[in-house]
């Protein structure tokens, strides 16, 4: 399995050679905020990003030029510190946000409706199971209808008259979804009545919910608005998402439901069998096919695995994890289990995925996303 690493994260010795400066000037913009959200590993050690370099760049070029304290520059960059209890996320139903995190945040979930012909999918009459049966049956091709503009716009509009003054609407991969693009022009139609910031987040169901409980978090330990967008930038590249689906067929109801095959069908019956690996790519949002396995027990063995390369990757930086499950709940509390093991210190969530995401993974899938 090759999983090609684009993003870095720099040890403090490392950012000091292409810096130039001390250890401990680093250490000093930590701690007085100039840098905000810098990442530590599972071991204490800090690691910066190419956003805490440019930061750094900024601060020393200020210095020079104009010979004021790193309190007024902190102020100029972040804004003085603010209350941001008026702030709110936005995100729609592509989202997975653990339920245990939900009830204390200041998020709000726009619906999306799924529908396979005539059919829409409601939580409250069936499971999504029993859905998924239905389409089989009627082999019929489920679709993902986005909250339109005017949606976005309601929902905007109550939010500015609730008395929120920042809104961060934060949405599924535009890959996967229109909610992005309609968040956008829905954004510009009420610019003047509340302060709008939507983005892209390049990931769908537990990577999204991830992201946005982060946000959240943020919010409610009354962050200055621009320390917040910095922590959106940042974490948006971190969020590592990785998928187990229980055969290539089911992974091909993305795109249709197949026929069933004859008893005869030799190899392509026994290729539509295997489970394949895939991620989405942090930067495009894109599904990538990683590798393929036999069995879900070699399946959940290649996750761990190429957990431990993502980990690697990232300096050992870790801030929660999430496994999420359609159908193979079994399958995901024995991958829960193992992470539990292997990272006792780090915050997990299990819980089943959004009707969403299987639209496009297809209907019985083990997820693993790292934030």
């Amino acid at each position: 399995m090759a999983i090609n690493k684009e993003r870095k994260l720099y040890k403090i010795g490392q950012l000091t050679r292409l810096l130039g400066i001390t250890s401990r000037t680093l250490r000093y913009y930590d701690q007085t905020g100039i840098l905000p959200h810098v990442k530590r590993s599972t071991g204490g050690m800090r690691l910066f990003d190419d956003e805490d370099l440019d930061i750094i760049k900024r601060v020393r070029r200020i210095q020079n030029d104009e010979k004021i304290s790193l309190e007024e520059i902190r102020n100029r960059m972040y804004g003085s510190p603010t209350t941001t209890k008026t702030a709110i996320v936005i995100t729609d139903g592509g989202a997975s946000i653990p339920t245990e995190l939900l009830p204390n945040l200041p998020i709000q979930i726009i619906p999306v409706q799924i529908q396979a012909g005539a059919v829409p999918f409601n939580r409250a009459e069936q499971s999504l199971d029993e859905f998924w049966a239905g389409c089989r049956t009627a082999t019929q091709q489920p679709v993902v209808h986005s909250p339109t503009v005017d949606t976005f716009t309601t929902a905007y509009k109550a939010c500015a008259d609730a008395g929120y003054t920042q809104i961060y609407s934060i949405h599924t991969s535009s890959l996967f979804s229109d909610a992005y693009e309609n968040a956008k022009k829905a954004a510009g139609l009420i610019s003047n009545q509340v302060t709008i910031t939507v983005f892209d987040s390049k990931s769908i169901g537990s990577g999204l919910g991830l992201l946005v409980s982060q946000i959240a978090e943020a919010i409610t330990n009354e962050e200055p608005t621009e320390q917040i967008n910095s922590l959106i930038t940042k974490q948006i590249p971190m969020t590592h998402l990785l998928c187990m689906a229980d055969s290539a067929e089911d992974l091909a109801i993305g795109t249709r439901i197949p026929a069933q095959h004859s008893p005869g069908a030799g190899l392509l019956e026994k290729m539509f069998k295997f489970k394949p690996i895939f991620t989405i790519q942090h930067r495009t949002g894109e599904m990538e096919i990683l590798d393929c396995c036999k069995t879900k027990e070699a399946g959940i063995e290649m996750m761990m695995e190429s957990l431990a390369m993502e980990i690697s990757a990232r300096g050992k930086y870790i801030n929660r994890i999430m496994v999420g499950y359609t159908y193979m709940y079994g399958e995901a509390m024995n991958l829960a289990n193992q992470i539990k093991i292997e990272y006792p210190n780090v915050p997990i969530f299990v819980q089943e995925d959004t009707g969403v995401f299987s639209v496009f993974a297809g209907p019985r899938t083990v997820t693993l996303s790292v934030a």
